[in-house]
């Protein structure tokens, strides 16, 4: 009856001590999961916020390219319209200056010939002013006759070439020759890309020096276009 009772208690004493071994090293592998899940939870949200940041800093370089391309279309083709709508201006005039010459009975439309243009002026040039008529020739005919004022003349061909040389366009035009007098200049260009130089132009308009009533006629010749002009201020 003893052994019985002391074998009892020796199966009791085990079985507990192993409930509790066990119940022990449960509660102990609690907080390190916990722990280990917190730490995926808390590296997830930063790797989606580092992608998000990442998709878009590349969505805006994208709409910052395309919104640059876009300005520069409109300011290509805004230009453009401008130069259409000062040609279409400049005719009108023209015509109504003619029309209102007509009907006073006082018309007087100046030309040089071929010949006489040749005398003066390298080719194509001179066949652009022996087919050109109106002020222009005045303006010619005028710096031919001139004098030259030598500080004035100076000054304002440099200011020309340095304006020209430093466009952004510089590249599509070649200023061939601007010479200055005492209230003329005869400039020639060459334009390799279809209204660089009116862009040109624009913006040189805007400068404080240069104030000019203008003359100007073109011809195009394999791909390029040759650009005359007579200012006079």
């Amino acid at each position: 009856m003893n052994r019985t009772r002391i074998a009892l208690a020796a199966i009791f004493t085990f079985t507990s001590g192993f409930v509790t071994s066990q119940l022990f090293f449960s509660s102990s592998r609690i907080p390190q999961i916990s722990q280990a899940s917190s730490e995926i939870t808390a590296i997830q949200p930063v790797e989606n916020i580092q992608e998000r940041s990442n998709t878009k800093t590349k969505l805006a370089t994208k709409d910052i390219n395309w919104y640059k391309n876009k300005v520069a279309q409109l300011e290509n083709e805004l230009s453009i319209q401008s130069n259409t709508l000062e040609s279409l201006n400049q005719t009108a005039n023209s015509q109504a200056n003619i029309k209102e010459e007509t009907e006073s009975g006082t018309t007087k439309f100046t030309s040089m010939n071929l010949e006489e243009a040749e005398t003066i002026l390298p080719k194509p040039y001179s066949d652009i002013v022996a087919s050109t008529g109106g002020s222009m020739i005045d303006y010619l005919k005028e710096h031919l006759k001139d004098e030259v004022d030598y500080e004035w003349a100076s000054e304002i061909e440099q200011k020309f070439r340095d304006f020209v040389t430093m466009h952004p366009l510089s590249s599509e035009v070649e200023l061939q020759s601007v010479i200055c007098k005492i209230s003329t200049c005869e400039v020639m260009i060459i334009e390799y890309k279809d209204f660089t130089w009116n862009r040109i132009e624009n913006n040189i308009r805007k400068q404080e020096w240069y104030s000019f009533s203008v003359g100007a006629s073109s011809k195009t010749l394999e791909s390029k276009t040759y650009i005359y002009m007579m200012l006079s201020k």
